[in-house]
């Protein structure tokens, strides 16, 4: 579902992956890759720093996701207590990690040309979160209505989350959304090692450029 909005963003321009790298560097980022054993040790976790409340810090396994991205962090997403919301700039530096072959790269690339976030919005005890992805093609902020399109997750505990996908109404998918990495960058070994499992050998992140 990610890739069929994402997609959205090639009607503005055929022309906008020519040169991916120079759109990367045009909007003042690097690739970085890295073994994706090290990954925990390049991206940064959420913690008390960042505002967030304690279920939503540290970093997440993306664990069953059938697209190439694995591991989420809610770092530098402007946690809202009040209103109880916060948003992830998906393409953005610290928060994601991507598979480093041709699949990571078009998704990564697609993801940077809309700029795609994601709108989080939580029930009051935080055991529901219902996420809206933006995409910003033109100057336009384009969402899919949540009849077309529903993307949430529910709290189970402190180390999962299920992550729920349905289209036109009806579901299509979940998969876990495990805490593997602590608010103090400590890994959960079992979690760790199911992780390293099923990732690929080579990831990459996207860091602030110079």
């Amino acid at each position: 579902m990610k890739t069929l909005l994402l997609s959205l963003a090639l009607i503005s321009s055929s022309a906008a992956f020519a040169n991916p790298i120079s759109l990367v560097k045009a909007k003042g980022y690097e690739i970085q890759e890295i073994p994706s054993d090290l990954a925990d040790t390049i991206m940064v976790p959420g913690s008390d720093a960042d505002g967030l409340p304690e279920r939503l810090q540290g970093i997440f396994w993306m664990d069953g996701n059938p697209l190439p991205d694995e591991l989420i962090s809610f770092a530098n997403s402007n946690w809202n207590e009040e209103e109880k919301t916060l948003a992830i700039k998906v393409y953005s530096n610290d928060v994601w990690s991507w598979h480093n072959n041709p699949a990571g790269r078009s998704l990564y690339e697609l993801a940077l040309f809309g700029e795609l976030t994601y709108e989080f919005k939580f029930n009051d005890d935080l055991t529901l979160m219902n996420i809206t992805p933006v995409l910003t093609v033109g100057g336009h902020r384009l969402s899919p209505p949540e009849f077309l399109l529903k993307f949430g997750s529910r709290y189970v505990d402190d180390k999962l989350w299920l992550r729920d996908s349905a289209f036109f109404g009806q579901p299509v998918g979940t998969y876990n959304l495990r805490r593997v990495i602590d608010q103090n960058g400590v890994r959960d070994e079992k979690v760790w090692a199911a992780y390293l499992k099923q990732a690929p050998k080579s990831s990459f992140v996207i860091k602030q450029a110079n």
